[in-house]
Order: C-alpha cells, then sequence, then structure tokens
C-alpha cells in the first residue's frame, strides 16, 4: 500500500481516467478533495502524532460505547516485537 499511495503522490494525474469512470461524484474539484483525504502524508507513515490520535480516537470510542476496550497495536509495532 505505500508504494501505491506513494506512486499516486507522485503521479497525481496516473488515475484521473479510472477515477472518472467509477466515481459517483463528477465534479473534478470534489473527486480530488476525496483523494486528498486518502493520498497523503499521514498515509505514508502515521508517525507518533498520527499514532497518538488513533489511540486517541479508539478511547474516545470505548468511552461512548462505540468501540469495544481493545489494544491499538501497529504493524511497525508488531514487526519490532516479532524481529
Amino acid at each position: 500500500m505505500h508504494d501505491s499511495i506513494a506512486y499516486a503522490m507522485k503521479y497525481p494525474k496516473a488515475s484521473a481516467d479510472f477515477i472518472r469512470e467509477h466515481a459517483q461524484e463528477m465534479d473534478e474539484n470534489v473527486q480530488q478533495q476525496h483523494i486528498s483525504l486518502y493520498v497523503n502524508q499521514w498515509s505514508l507513515e502515521l508517525g507518533e502524532i498520527g499514532k497518538k490520535a488513533i489511540r486517541r480516537m479508539m478511547e474516545e470510542g470505548t468511552i461512548a460505547g462505540l468501540l469495544p476496550n481493545t489494544e491499538v497495536v501497529f504493524v511497525d509495532e508488531l514487526k519490532k516485537l516479532v524481529n
């Protein structure tokens, strides 16, 4: 996934035809806003700030009764435990 996101960031027009064909929203500005939600630096690397935000969101969801109380483990952290 990392490589796909990096490619999309480097070549933003490469997927334009595919997006136009499959998008429900035909306005290109709206399409680009949607893409920018997922094709961004945070998608490549959460960093500690991103991880903290996800943990906080999970905690708040648990407090609100929307999510089960679950330990959040990120792939890069799991890799460190395995190696």
